[in-house]
């Protein structure tokens, strides 16, 4: 049931964020719960709760049975409006962009109060085949010198608005994360056009804060 690419996204999720033992993983996506699955199946002792539209429930539990984890995770239907899981060490947005039910409203409903529920030093990592954005424009801006932009320029306004035809893409990806008061820590590229963003809730985070940017390509 899980694949050589399951098992390669799984191994680095796990080696970066390096859950302890009895860590709880929420799963939100697509697959069926099959990346969340993945991450579990590497520890006896990590549990693991996967959000499912009713639609998926059938199908997506019965991968999990297959996978040979259901016994340490469970199904809670995922609702509008309502908070994720408190307390899991990892937070998991998996292949979002060919989810027949997550939209970006709904996902942003979802995660809206996610920095409150994770503990410090908690995850949240997006695995998704993300478009390439368009390269930079080092060219300086067209803003008049009598109306200086500062940061307000489209240009250097942070984060980087995601252009048309890229959805789901890094910028996009950034762009829907930034109100979340979590640390930008890691961007890798995994093969088969995936690629993993992963961000950290910190000790003491000071809002909209970004520690830290670690590129790291195979």
């Amino acid at each position: 049931m899980l694949s050589d690419l399951h098992w390669e996204q799984a191994l680095a999720i796990a080696e970066l964020c390096e859950p302890p033992d009895g860590a709880l993983v929420v799963g939100v996506g697509a697959g069926h719960g099959t990346p969340l699955a993945a991450v579990v199946a590497l520890n006896e002792t990590w549990r693991g709760i996967q959000l499912e539209h009713e639609a998926d429930v059938v199908d997506t539990w019965a991968a999990l049975q297959a996978c040979g984890v259901a016994e340490r995770c469970e199904i809670r239907r995922a609702y509008v409006n309502r908070e994720p899981p408190s307390g899991a060490h990892l937070y998991l947005l998996a292949d979002v962009s060919r989810s027949d039910h997550w939209v970006r409203e709904h996902l942003m409903d979802l995660l809206d109060h996610i920095e409150e529920r994770m503990p410090p030093g908690g995850w949240l990592v997006a695995v998704d085949t993300m478009p390439e954005d368009p390269p930079p424009d080092d060219r300086a801006c067209e803003c008049s010198d009598d109306d200086p932009c500062e940061d307000m320029c489209p240009k250097f306004i942070y984060p980087r608005r995601p252009m048309p035809g890229c959805e789901w893409g890094l910028a996009y990806y950034l762009h829907m994360l930034h109100p979340l008061d979590l640390e930008l820590n890691a961007v890798k590229q995994l093969t088969h056009g995936f690629v993993m963003l992963a961000m950290r809730k910190g000790l003491s985070v000071e809002p909209h804060s970004v520690s830290r940017l670690t590129a790291l390509s195979d």
